[in-house]
């Protein structure tokens, strides 16, 4: 089986990319498809991937040097942007510096690291997000285009919102995760590009795209977010949409518009009554046990942050919260089953410090940062083009995309990483600092 992957591996990356490339050089219509097809193949990465020494019992971010037919897709329409521009495109975009700095901390933490071959699964994941990162960017800058990608993902929501339908009515999950590895990380995906497809609805009507797609699409990734029961989530994504709904209603006043909005809220509120007794116990009654679970595993995470400058090993977390180690405290002088192993902390923050220390926290920080402020300047430089829209709905998607203080959304999707760079809402379940870097120029 073993010697299976690697010829499917091998031949998909030495002659089905190849082949691709060269089918997309020979039409401009065939690499805005292929932009399509790369955003909308997000939603199979969970189960069409190839893994490589995995270890599916390992409680942490990554369990093996996984590819997905999303990183594929995208060194093929990398390649083939190369070829139609004679090699002119951009390889160090604005800002690389930053995902570069958060690149080193995770290797300068194999200092600490019990496993390499753990914090391999984890590198190895991060240079698949720079192709993806790199392909996006070069696509955006290079075509101006950025609604193939976005249509991509509007089938992605859709799509979910399918699986999640079956999920939750015939295989009776509670919170479901839909086409994501982990509830948090759909809620966070959807939570950052349904406020994007909230503002096309709103704007946009000139195709039959903008006037069924994105509807459809907003609707299902609201759809998403709900279902996932997830209370960061929930609280949030209204908060991403109002910013995008205010500037719909200052830029062009029009009952259009207020028809949009009146019967969102009244659906909303329909929606919020049927799940109102489920969400209102996932607020206020949630067991004692599990948020006094969560404090401990970050006072472990402080413990180690503490301990270790460089942190305890890019993905070793699941390796140094058990014994002999004796970072989590409340494990000290008490017996545990041999099996038993304590779960991942529930912010990515605390994650980034505990591995890679308290300077590799302060580098992610910079990281989001400088994305966010980007985009802020997006804003008021394309205040008066046809996408002005744009860089609204991305702050509002950011706004949305806080939960991540209170989940662990961004650590454990496919394809993944703690960051998730350039794939969050252009080309892959997370990492939504890509959205500032987009449109940029």
């Amino acid at each position: 089986m073993l010697a299976v992957k690697y010829i499917i591996f091998f031949g998909a990356l030495l002659v089905g990319v190849p082949l691709l490339t060269a089918w997309l050089i020979g039409h401009p219509k065939r690499v805005r498809v292929m932009a399509t097809v790369h955003a909308a193949s997000i939603a199979l990465s969970v189960w069409v991937s190839l893994n490589f020494f995995p270890d599916k019992f390992y409680r942490g971010t990554s369990r093996g040097m996984e590819t997905t037919f999303t990183d594929l897709f995208a060194l093929a329409l990398l390649g083939a942007i190369f070829l139609r521009r004679h090699g002119r495109i951009t390889w160090l975009p604005p800002g690389w510096w930053t995902y570069g700095l958060y690149f080193l901390a995770g290797v300068l933490s194999l200092v600490n690291a019990d496993s390499f071959l753990y914090s391999a699964y984890e590198l190895w994941k991060m240079m698949w997000m720079w192709v993806c990162f790199l392909t996006v960017y070069n696509y955006v800058r290079h075509t101006r285009d950025v609604e193939a990608i976005f249509r991509g993902l509007g089938m992605t929501a859709i799509f979910a919102l399918l699986v999640v339908l079956r999920q939750k009515y015939f295989t009776g999950i509670f919170q479901v995760s839909g086409p994501f590895a982990h509830q948090n990380s759909m809620a966070m995906f959807f939570g950052m590009s349904g406020p994007v497809f909230l503002a096309h609805w709103l704007e946009k009507r000139q195709t039959l795209w903008d006037r069924y797609l994105y509807p459809a699409a907003f609707v299902a990734a609201a759809g998403c977010v709900f279902s996932t029961l997830s209370r960061g989530a929930i609280f949030f994504f209204p908060i991403g949409c109002l910013p995008v709904a205010a500037m719909a209603l200052c830029r062009r006043w029009d009952a259009r518009k207020m028809k949009i909005l009146l019967a969102l809220f009244l659906v909303g509120g329909v929606g919020v009554a049927k799940m109102g007794g489920t969400i209102v116990d996932r607020f206020l009654y949630a067991p004692k046990a599990s948020g006094d679970t969560r404090v401990k595993l970050a006072i472990a995470a402080r413990n180690m942050a503490n301990d270790k400058i460089l942190g305890v090993g890019v993905n070793n977390w699941g390796i140094k919260i058990n014994p002999p180690y004796e970072y989590a405290e409340h494990r000290v002088g008490k017996v545990y089953a041999d099996d038993y192993k304590d779960g991942l902390v529930e912010t990515i923050y605390l994650m980034v410090a505990a591995e890679c220390g308290w300077w590799g926290l302060g580098v992610l920080l910079v990281f989001f940062l400088y994305f966010f402020i980007l985009n802020l300047f997006n804003m008021f430089h394309y205040r008066h083009s046809a996408i002005s829209y744009l860089p609204v709905a991305i702050a509002g998607g950011l706004a949305a995309g806080g939960q991540g203080v209170f989940g662990r959304a961004l650590a454990d999707a496919p394809g993944k990483g703690h960051v998730g760079l350039g794939r969050a809402s252009v080309g892959h379940p997370e990492g939504h600092p890509a959205f500032g870097f987009v449109i940029h120029h």
